[in-house]
């Protein structure tokens, strides 16, 4: 009797135990300045992939480049950052327009010409994201 009454509280005190480590808890603030040619490079797309995790349901930390050139990383959340690990740095440039419709329309290609698009690429950058707030060094393209 008593046996049939301990599973389900051991497995309640378990649960309780998870909901307190929520994905965000496993990310670091990360952000760092893009420029192209000494610009900021406005727009552009980046994607941090972790060096060596083939695995394509691992979290891939993205973020925009605002006007100042800085992006700031969401992995689970608006700006949550990323988890800590080694990453390949992928960046795409495009000139994006958004119709009355709130279509998104893309004009023209790349303006970095896919350099940065692939991350096993020759030019593919590197970071490295730290348990702790990140301000990473300015990546000139």
């Amino acid at each position: 009797m008593i046996r049939r009454h301990l599973f389900p509280a051991l497995a309640g005190v378990a649960l309780l135990g998870s909901v307190g480590c929520s994905r965000a808890d496993r990310t670091y603030p990360a952000e760092f300045q893009v420029l192209s040619q000494k610009q900021p490079a406005a727009g552009a797309t980046v994607v941090l992939h972790p060096v060596g995790n083939t695995d394509p349901a691992a979290p891939r930390p993205t973020g925009k480049v605002d006007e100042a050139g800085v992006v700031k990383l969401s992995t689970f959340g608006e700006n949550d950052g990323a988890p800590p690990g080694d990453y390949v740095v992928t960046v795409v440039w495009y000139d994006v327009t958004s119709t009355p419709e709130q279509a998104v329309a893309i004009k023209g290609g790349d303006k970095l010409k896919g350099r940065y698009r692939r991350p096993d690429g020759p030019t593919a950058p590197r970071v490295t994201i730290q348990k702790q707030t990140n301000q990473l060094p300015p990546l000139e393209l």
